[in-house]
């Protein structure tokens, strides 16, 4: 008997691009103090594990257990090795590490919408990539210049400064951006629901006119052999179009309709020509027989014909 292989748990990162905005500006914000403090301790490539697993999301690829513990360790190994490396080992570890992660972050980036379309995301991940690559060079320069005596005009704590508020700033106008962004969608989104319903609705109104005009314009309906097909080809609708259109936008049935527009037919007869008799009248408005005209009149105006009209009439 063979073993079933297991199945790899998987954990599905939901992290939203505002989540990633204010969770890379707060590491930034801890960077800029620990830089103005003079502290040796460098968390911003922690944003570089955070924006490959993002982007992984983004393509709806799981991530598993293993490699999500696998990145989550290996920022915080890059972070305690910076305490135990000598400075220049240190810098060409952070420089590899930061190469690294950005190719693997732009060859997913490249496979996806982002670069083709400006994306907002796209360019705040590129720019913030920027900004971790030119912090590491940074680091190494001053690092050569120890190494060989050199001394520049700006310390080092005060460039990194300087990158640091830059990344935090990076980050505040893009949440407003993308902030923004999201409200004019969904305005739009809002403003296109109104627009639909809108159209919708006079559909519906100039549907329900057309049928309303076509029976006070036309006769048609008083031969007993009018139909449905009859009144579609008027329209140069389909048959099931409009008997669709009678149920939901009018709230009623072929049948009920053209007995409705008989039966008003019918009451004009009833007190126009008092000598003309219910037979004559359910024959001259097309009923089948003389129950049905019986049925449909009680049904819109509540008395029998011969009622009605002795009413009419007195």
């Amino acid at each position: 008997m063979t073993d079933t292989p297991k199945t790899q748990k998987l954990i599905s990162i939901q992290f939203s691009f505002n989540t990633i905005l204010y969770l890379v500006g707060l590491i930034s914000m801890v960077q800029l103090v620990a830089h103005y403090f003079s502290s040796p301790v460098n968390i911003l490539y922690i944003a570089l594990p955070i924006f490959y697993m993002y982007i992984k999301q983004s393509k709806q690829t799981q991530v598993s257990v293993k490699e999500f513990l696998f990145h989550v360790l290996g920022s915080v190994v890059i972070i305690v090795e910076q305490f135990f490396l000598e400075d220049m080992a240190f810098c060409l570890f952070e420089i590899a590490y930061v190469l690294i992660y950005t190719s693997f972050i732009f060859s997913i980036i490249k496979k996806s919408d982002y670069a083709k379309t400006g994306d907002i995301r796209f360019n705040f991940l590129t720019v913030y990539t920027f900004f971790l690559g030119l912090n590491a060079l940074i680091k190494l320069v001053y690092v050569f210049t120890e190494i060989y005596r050199f001394k520049l005009y700006f310390k080092e704590s005060f460039i990194l400064i300087g990158i640091s508020f830059f990344a935090l700033v990076l980050c505040f106008i893009t949440l407003y951006l993308e902030n923004a962004l999201s409200r004019l969608s969904l305005q739009i989104e809002s403003e296109e629901s109104i627009a639909s319903a809108l159209n919708a609705r006079n559909l519906i109104s100039t549907n329900c006119i057309l049928i309303d005009t076509y029976f006070e314009y036309s006769t048609d309906y008083l031969l007993p052999s009018f139909s449905l097909e009859q009144l579609a080809q008027h329209l140069e609708k389909d048959r099931n179009e409009v008997s669709e259109i009678l149920n939901k936008e009018m709230n009623t049935s072929f049948y009920q309709l053209v007995a409705k527009y008989r039966i008003e037919h019918a009451k004009q007869l009833l007190v126009d020509n008092c000598q003309m008799t219910i037979e004559a009248i359910v024959e001259e408005c097309g009923f089948n027989s003389k129950s049905s005209f019986n049925k449909y009149f009680r049904l819109y105006e509540g008395c029998t014909p011969s009622v009605y009209r002795s009413l009419a009439v007195a």
